[in-house]
């Protein structure tokens, strides 16, 4: 059956003499949108496509050739057929390199022998199925059904309402003079072997070459006691709407998507109804490419006839945009210049992605005009591996190196309590005239002497700076300064020895000794901007965060500069004018993906840094108020001790009495060692006290301190067990005033509360649980800021070393880890390096104070009853 249709199809004029004879079209295709500047594409010969007979194939193949031509820069030849039927052969053997519209009913042996879907076939021609879905068949030029209101009825009264089914009504001989078309004839027919003899006058108008055999073989297997006429594609489409203006029956071979015959679409004409089985299916338009295109740098052809997509409505637009300008190169240029947001996807460059890129070579390589290679953007893979290996570097620092510090370690502080004992001994003696002074004083100046040289350039500016300016802030700094020098000298506690005859002196004894002076409890740097910057730049309490800060953001800086080359990278890919001009390009799909990645990463963040704030800021006033908690019970444990001294002083009842100056004494002696057991363990240089050297301070006995040793950890309760126990002895044999008694233990025990509420308090501190989380949700958001800076505050123009990204990622991380630098810090103010307390200055304070307050009844004589003076001015009598 095939052959005999094969044999009718040699014969018929306009039609191919060769499945495979081809001729090249002579013009070349028209330039529509192009770039003046696009760099030729590195497929480098003509890519051939297939130029079919039909204006929709015409149209589709001439929107492709304007793209291909015009945007991607490859050259173009329109290889024309008078036949679709093989295509297949003809792409699967590199005749022609692509086809953009291939109806594929009737071809099914041809695509199974060379095409495939698949792309990993062995077969050469890769086929991509259109979006439009294609029907070819028989449609009739009227309706015979009275009942359809939407097309034209036929005007003959007899064929009305007839049978349904072509085959029934062209059984009959209304229906055989329906379709008769009489007066209508060509040289080009072709009558079916079952029609020899019978009454067959029926008529097909078909056009020449569209669609070989396949209305020939449904003739043939339905037994349609019709012949089919050949016309070409213009007489066709005028008998055809001549016959359905005038509502006369004749059948005719059509297919949709096409140009309207005259202004009427397929839709308009009623199809004929064929056994479904024998009829034409839908079946979508296919695309083919060859496979060897990928061969010989042709990928950004192959991409795009598989991007390649026209839609109904695009068919549409061009059928309407034809039926005017009369022209398929015009109508699809407009419809190219009208649509550039449809087609501006298909337009890709993979095979310029093929090309030499890599990150150790840090570099991009485009084709110059003349072919040649030339290379760009050298240096900004090593700025990569620069910032990424500095702050490796800054980390490891950060690890391995513990910041400077001038306290004095454990190894040198006792050989200086040796010598201060020496001293205070000595100047107890007499041998010494200034038992204070363990060293010299010495400038910042004289010190930076023994520094690096760094240091003490460092050290000079400040000194210099503070001389010369003057001024209320180098005032201000300079006592922090002269603080953290008294911090590091040896405290006022074991400069002295405490003996009963010093402590049995008068006040007008010439040689009088009272408890040296004490320094300041802590240096407050005030309101003065100049002196906090002073402090911040100086005191080093920051270095740790700048450090780390500088750290996270070169790592966001690497990651920017990565990104930057690979953005880079895509701009050469997809627009070769942005890649010269150093502009980035919107339309890349990492370029999009970036901008959609910064705005999630900046929505991300906003939303997610609440509860981290939340958690941080609650911690950093927690450890506040726990540090100012620290110096109020500091004072409230030296205001307990000064109450108990001011009450046993004052109740001394025979200030003559070696028994009363002996239990003041013990009193004065159990009230420091009581105040030097609660800082003993905060204090450097008081750690390293032993036993023995407070018993050569004169605070225990060597009896006491045998009795005292047993009670290990709670020696400071056991002492205050002493105090209590000789304020009560004392009272009980009257060496104490009563009226003491109750005052003085309340005062006592709230000495005790204060002690343990100390000690308690380093133990009062946020649930593990929360520390944890705090940390983990900080850390989680610094990790955020680094990874969504190199996103958020990317500027393209900037080039390979994003300066904004590095300083806007240290700007964001910078009040988080400081959190956790003062979180840090102030968690122990007595050993932190920075905003501490000198408990040198509460001991001597309370130490003055109570050795002043236990001896206030040695100066005066004792009197049973008030002086005369003081009765009158109560009103006594």
């Amino acid at each position: 059956m095939q052959l005999v249709a094969a044999l009718v199809f040699l014969l018929m004029p306009n039609s191919a003499s060769s499945l495979l004879t081809c001729e090249p079209t002579t013009s070349a295709v028209p330039r529509c949108v192009p770039r003046a500047d696009l760099a030729p594409n590195l497929f480098r010969q003509p890519l051939k496509l297939r130029w079919d007979a039909w204006a929709t194939s015409q149209l589709a193949t001439s929107v492709a050739a304007i793209l291909l031509q015009d945007r991607l820069g490859i050259e173009v030849e329109l290889v024309r057929s008078s036949s679709s039927m093989g295509v297949y052969e003809a792409v699967a053997t590199g005749t022609i390199h692509a086809a953009f519209e291939v109806w594929p009913a009737g071809k099914e042996a041809a695509f199974s022998k060379f095409a495939s879907f698949e792309s990993c076939s062995e077969k050469s021609a890769r086929a991509f199925n259109a979006s439009i879905v294609g029907r070819s068949g028989i449609y009739e030029t009227c309706s015979r059904r009275t009942t359809d209101g939407t097309m034209q009825q036929c005007r003959s009264a007899a064929i009305l309402d007839s049978p349904t089914r072509l085959s029934d009504v062209l059984a009959t001989s209304v229906g055989q003079t329906h379709f008769a078309s009489p007066g209508i004839s060509s040289a080009a027919n072709w009558t079916p072997s079952h029609c020899v003899g019978a009454n067959c006058t029926a008529q097909i108008f078909h056009i020449s070459g569209y669609d070989p055999g396949l209305i020939e073989n449904m003739v043939t297997s339905l037994q349609l006691p019709t012949t089919v006429t050949y016309f070409d594609e213009a007489e066709h489409h005028k008998l055809v709407w001549t016959a359905h203006e005038a509502r006369e029956g004749a059948l005719f071979y059509f297919y949709r998507p096409s140009i309207p015959i005259h202004g009427i679409y397929a839709h308009d004409f009623p199809r004929a109804v064929i056994w479904p089985k024998e009829d034409v299916q839908n079946t979508f338009l296919q695309k083919l490419a060859w496979t060897g295109l990928l061969d010989i740098d042709g990928l950004d052809a192959a991409t795009f006839v598989q991007n390649f997509m026209l839609s109904y409505a695009d068919y549409e637009e061009l059928s309407e945009s034809y039926l005017v300008l009369q022209d398929v190169n015009a109508a699809a240029c407009r419809w190219v210049k009208n649509n550039k947001e449809k087609w501006k996807p298909w337009i890709k460059f993979p095979q310029r992605g093929l090309q030499n890129f890599s990150l150790f070579d840090s570099c991009v390589t485009r084709m110059s005009l003349i072919g040649n290679s030339e290379s760009c953007d050298g240096g900004c893979g090593a700025m990569f591996f620069l910032q990424l290996s500095l702050s490796i570097c800054l980390f490891a620092l950060l690890a391995c190196c513990r910041s400077f510090s001038q306290r004095h370690s454990s190894k040198e502080i006792k050989p200086l309590i040796a010598r201060s004992l020496r001293r205070a001994k000595g100047a107890q003696t007499g041998e010494f005239t200034d038992a204070m002074t363990l060293e010299p004083k010495m400038t910042l100046l004289e010190r930076a002497k023994g520094a690096p040289r760094k240091v003490r350039d460092s050290i000079i500016d400040i000194e210099q700076t503070l001389e010369h300016r003057g001024g209320d802030f180098s005032s201000a700094y300079k006592k922090n300064l002269e603080f953290a020098e008294a911090y590091q000298s040896a405290p006022v506690a074991i400069q002295h020895v405490r003996s009963f005859s010093v402590f049995c002196r008068s006040n007008v004894d010439p040689h009088f000794q009272r408890p040296r002076n004490y320094p300041a409890t802590l240096w407050v740097a005030g309101h003065s901007r100049v002196t906090l910057y002073l402090f911040f730049v100086c005191s080093g309490a920051m270095l740790k965060v700048v450090l780390c800060c500088l750290a996270f953001s070169l790592i966001s800086g690497s990651i920017s500069s990565a990104c930057w080359l690979v953005l880079r990278h895509e701009v050469y890919q997809m627009d070769d004018a942005k890649f010269a001009a150093g502009l980035a390009t919107p339309d890349g799909t990492l370029s999009r993906s970036f901008a959609a990645s910064a705005r999630a990463f900046d929505s991300f963040t906003n939303n997610f840094k609440f509860f981290p704030a939340f958690l941080i800021l609650g911690y950093v006033g927690f450890t506040i108020s726990r540090w100012r908690d620290f110096l109020n019970i500091g004072y409230s444990i030296q205001g307990r001790i000064h109450d108990v001294s001011l009450m046993v002083g004052g109740a001394i009842a025979d200030p003559s009495s070696e028994a009363c100056k002996r239990l003041a004494f013990n009193v004065y002696r159990y009230l420091t060692v009581v105040h030097l057991f609660v800082y003993k363990s905060k204090h450097p240089w008081l750690a390293e006290l032993t036993m023995d050297d407070i018993i050569a301070l004169g605070l225990l006995t060597e009896a006491e301190v045998r009795r005292l040793k047993p009670a290990d950890n709670k020696m400071r309760d056991a002492v205050v067990g002493w105090l209590s126990r000789e304020i009560q002895l004392g009272l009980h044999h009257g060496l104490l005033h009563s009226s003491c008694a109750t005052t003085c233990l309340d005062q006592l025990a709230g000495l005790r509360g204060k002690m343990a509420a100390f000690h308690d308090t380093f133990t009062l501190n946020q649930p593990n649980m929360y520390a944890s989380m705090m940390t983990a949700v900080v850390d989680m958001l610094v990790l955020l800021f680094v990874i969504s800076t190199p996103f958020t505050m990317f500027v393209y123009q900037q080039g390979c070393f994003q300066w904004y990204v590095v300083g806007g990622c240290a700007y964001l991380i910078v009040p988080w880890v400081s959190c956790l630098q003062i979180i840090s810090i102030v968690a122990d103010p007595f050993t932190a390096k920075h905003d501490f307390f000198n408990v040198d200055s509460l001991m001597g304070s309370s130490e003055q104070v109570a050795f002043h307050n236990l001896r206030t009844s040695f100066d005066f004589p004792v009197q049973e009853e008030p002086p005369r003076d003081v009765v009158e001015e109560s009103g006594f009598e």
